[in-house]
């Protein structure tokens, strides 16, 4: 058995094995012998989205013959890779607008989660002289 990683011309990725990559791509199984386990690893660099595109390609061969392919097996992939997705409102800023010295005014900032995936956040106050980094 043989694996192989093909691109398809509906994936817009510039190199394909960056993407998707294999434990193993070849190996042999004797009758009886336990599955061998073949681990496909997705590491998206950015969001995208794959649905059901026969990306690896297994090809059976012979075991006498061994340069002779019995068959080629498409294995289809689907993939949705998301950055977090999140609102901050009132955009762009919070206007208290005219006060009188000594009076206070509440105002409300919203952040809402509108992706799929939790993400977590840290507001800190900034000062002149340091600025908050974020870092990931």
């Amino acid at each position: 058995c043989r694996a192989v990683i093909s691109n398809d011309p509906s994936v817009n990725v510039s190199n394909i094995e960056d993407l998707i990559k294999l434990n193993t791509f070849a190996g042999t199984l004797a009758h009886g012998e336990k599955p061998f386990i073949i681990q496909v690893i997705a590491n998206p660099e950015t969001e995208l989205e794959i649905s059901s595109v026969p990306l690896l390609k297994f090809s059976i061969f012979h075991s006498q013959y061994k340069n002779t392919i019995v068959a080629v097996i498409p294995v289809r992939i689907s993939l949705t890779s998301l950055y977090a997705r999140f609102k901050i409102l009132p955009v762009p800023d919070i206007n208290f607008g005219p006060m009188i010295v000594g009076s206070k005014k509440t105002l409300e900032l919203i952040i809402q989660n509108i992706g799929i995936f939790e993400f977590k956040y840290t507001i800190v106050k900034t000062t002149k002289e340091s600025s908050y980094e974020v870092k990931s």
